[in-house]
């Protein structure tokens, strides 16, 4: 039998701050209904983190199970601020609250900078170089669908690595 450890490669961890883009621009923010509605079933990432959940190709359009958001907030600090936001749901459930409650809320949730991954940080997730694109009449969406119906491209060098792997 092949010596399958000697075939992986031991590589470094990536941080997520490693892997996004700077000045995104703010149509990759989570919308506010969407925050008012399903921030609690999101998988929110920090930037000190190291994983992901998979994406799909409904990424941005459907909220759960298809992918991770991304605040740029230590995970302390989002904590607090989900910790205050629990407060008010304890106190009154979504259908008796008041205005003042819904908006406060709100302005909470706007505090975790909840932003959806670029295309381009997806397909750094999943591995693929950086000189891999879309063509300029490619929209993000169609970006997105492509990507979530791939499979990470390290992974699979890694197993290829290990289904030919010889014995020495």
């Amino acid at each position: 039998m092949p010596d399958r450890k000697a075939a992986v490669d031991q590589s470094v961890t990536v941080k997520i701050s490693d892997l996004i883009q700077d000045n995104v621009p703010c149509d990759f923010s989570v919308p506010d209904d969407v925050l008012a509605k399903r921030v609690l079933v999101m998988d929110i990432i920090h930037p000190t983190q190291n994983r992901s959940m998979c994406f799909t190709k409904g990424y941005t359009h459907y909220t759960e199970g298809t992918g991770s958001v991304f605040t740029p907030l230590p995970e302390e600090q989002s904590h607090r601020i989900f910790e205050l936001v629990k407060e008010i749901d304890n106190n009154n459930p979504d259908t008796s609250r008041t205005e003042d409650e819904r908006r406060q809320r709100l302005e909470l949730l706007r505090q975790l900078y909840l932003r959806y991954f670029t295309p381009r940080e997806v397909a750094r997730l999943m591995s693929f170089p950086e000189d891999f694109g879309n063509a300029p009449e490619t929209t993000n969406r169609q970006m997105y669908r492509l990507l979530g119906n791939s499979i990470n491209v390290k992974v699979v060098g890694e197993l290829i690595k290990l289904l030919t792997a010889t014995e020495k």
